[in-house]
């Protein structure tokens, strides 16, 4: 893994797509990040032997409370 610095950089685009409008100022936390790409067999063996469970899998926590309520 390398460390990378947070900082603040222009995003978007005026001159070309809709969606990129507008041109805006967002800042971005330090972070860190593989130095090599990691293929799908690589995560998948990762996830069988830590139990990962990734954002995109967990349930958004308001359908968590809704459901507890009923």
């Amino acid at each position: 893994m390398i460390e990378l610095p947070g900082g603040a950089f222009r995003m978007g685009s005026d001159r070309f797509y809709p969606e990129e409008k507008p041109v805006r100022e967002v800042s971005v936390a330090p972070f860190a990040i593989d130095r090599h790409p990691v293929t799908v067999a690589e995560f998948r063996r990762f996830v069988k032997a830590t139990g990962h469970v990734t954002w995109a899998e967990r349930a958004p926590a308001a359908a968590c409370s809704k459901a507890s309520a009923a």
